[in-house]
């Protein structure tokens, strides 16, 4: 006798009118598609007219609403087996979710008796599974020649063949009656867990044995926002990278099963964060880049730099990958700097670098300054607007703190010597300066947890001010005095008759 059930046939037994048919649901991830096909095709052939698996690229027809299919199935089934190689299907806890309650299971003591089944291939079962049945699925190992152990013991032994009883018995689906038939169930055992064992195998034939990056570099992954769109880079996102590029930070988390190091990202900004400048503006940077990406939108083309053990690197936002799972993955590069010293003369190199810096500050905010300051620090600017417009100042001391460890500026030693000894007084003064006057400034700039208000940003402003009123005395006094040591030292290169 049949029924028609969804869609579905079922069998019913003749003697009691029960539903003798067994379903079944595969649920696997993409990636994993031949190992839940050679499953359906196995579980399937056991008994054609009981055995119903549900496979989505099998079972849903083209313009079903695969959704309520997939519902139905769920509280239809029997079994629910998982494929695990590594990676999950997107919709797997919401598969478990919907068979655990379809079936009354909401008991966690109740689990290790459910036909919940996870059929994995790696050692490490993300928590969905562990409280659920599963089995380890391991190749036959390479045996020499006169081995006491054949493929056939393996096999029997094997914890993908304790699945296949228990599925056997389940409705008493398929018995040996007597020793011939036995022997046929034993050796139908075999075959179908090497099958699926070899199915398994292939599949971990396509991951990645292990993965060494040849540059420094950092790889940042997060699930789906909350939100469903990336407005920032959250503090509790995974960042993975060697030990040389974590080093760059101080950071040296332990390997855990194999696999690179791991951070988070609001480690690694813990780690960047200084007394005052615990924004880390490269890493600002950097993460409004990956929002950009995130969002399809074209990406900053300042560089993003920060200096680590006396040397200054590069960080570039190499890749994005967006996931139909809504989750995300950023590789990040850091490429060292090259000193960038002129030719000739350590002397005539050092001033004219001094003076290049120099120059380019006083080209951006003090030879207009009126017209600056009204434009980014004005009071018609919203907050925000004039927030930017501070993140962006703290950005360009940074980039110049940089830019002057590149050309060798920021060794005192160095510098005071090329302006001579007639001139010390005055570079040790510019120095001193400079150093200062930054660090007022940076006490009164907004930080991550302090913004800009109605009640603070007249402050900011005055601090602002100051600093420009001290930066340019300081910044005329140094470029008169570089020009005056650079002529003479270039002059003193010219062959007589030439000056």
């Amino acid at each position: 006798m049949t029924v028609k059930t969804d869609s579905v046939t079922t069998r019913s037994s003749p003697d009691t009118g029960e539903d003798d048919s067994v379903n079944v649901f595969i649920s696997y991830a993409s990636a994993d598609r031949e190992i839940a096909t050679v499953l359906y095709e196995e579980l399937t052939e056991i008994d054609r007219k009981r055995v119903v698996c549900f496979l989505d690229t099998k079972t849903i027809e083209s313009g079903e609403d695969w959704q309520d299919d997939l519902e139905r199935a769920l509280r239809r089934a029997d079994w629910l087996i998982c494929v695990y190689t590594g990676e999950q299907s997107e919709y797997c806890g919401y598969e478990v979710g919907v068979f655990v309650e379809s079936k009354g299971l909401s008991d966690r003591g109740k689990r290790k008796d459910t036909r919940v089944v996870c059929l994995h291939n790696v050692e490490d079962l993300p928590g969905l599974f562990r409280t659920y049945q599963s089995r380890l699925v391991t190749p036959s190992p390479e045996l020499p020649p006169g081995s006491p152990v054949d493929e056939s013991d393996f096999y029997l032994n094997a914890p993908i063949t304790k699945f296949l009883i228990d599925f056997y018995k389940y409705k008493d689906l398929y018995s040996a009656r007597d020793a011939a038939s036995g022997m046929r169930q034993q050796q139908t055992l075999m075959r179908q867990a090497k099958r699926i064992s070899e199915a398994f195998v292939r599949a971990r034939g396509r991951e990645e044995k292990y993965s060494t990056p040849t540059q420094l570099g950092i790889q940042v992954s997060f699930p789906k926002p909350e939100a469903g769109k990336v407005t920032a880079i959250p503090l509790t996102a995974e960042v993975a990278g060697t030990y040389q590029s974590l080093g760059l930070f101080n950071l040296m988390p332990g390997m855990q099963n194999e696999r690179l190091p791991r951070a988070s990202w609001g480690e690694l900004r813990d780690a960047c964060s200084s007394e005052f400048n615990a924004e880390v503006s490269w890493m600002e940077k950097l993460e409004r880049d990956m929002v950009l990406a995130a969002t399809g939108r074209a990406v900053g083309i300042a560089e993003a730099t920060f200096k680590s053990h006396e040397k200054i690197y590069r960080a570039i936002l190499a890749r994005h990958v967006e996931y139909y799972s809504g989750g995300h993955v950023f590789s990040i590069l850091f490429v060292e700097t090259l000193p960038r010293q002129f030719l000739g003369k350590s002397n005539t190199s050092m001033l004219l670098a001094g003076l290049v810096l120099a120059s380019r500050f006083r080209f951006a905010y003090l030879e207009e300054r009126e017209e600056v300051l009204a434009k980014q620090f004005g009071d018609r600017l919203s907050n925000d607007d004039f927030e930017a417009s501070c993140r962006q100042l703290k950005y360009d001391l940074e980039q110049m703190s940089h830019e002057a460890a590149d050309f060798g500026l920021l060794d005192p030693t160095t510098f005071i010597k090329a302006f001579g000894a007639e001139n010390r007084a005055k570079a040790e003064s510019f120095l001193q300066n400079w150093a200062e006057t930054e660090k007022r400034l940076n006490e009164k700039l907004p930080r991550a947890d302090v913004h800009i208000t109605d009640e603070n940003r007249k402050d900011v402003k005055a601090a602002i001010t100051a600093f420009l009123d001290s930066v340019e005395t300081e910044n005329e006094k140094f470029m008169v005095a570089a020009i005056d040591v650079f002529k003479a030292e270039v002059q003193a290169t010219f062959r007589p008759g030439r000056s």
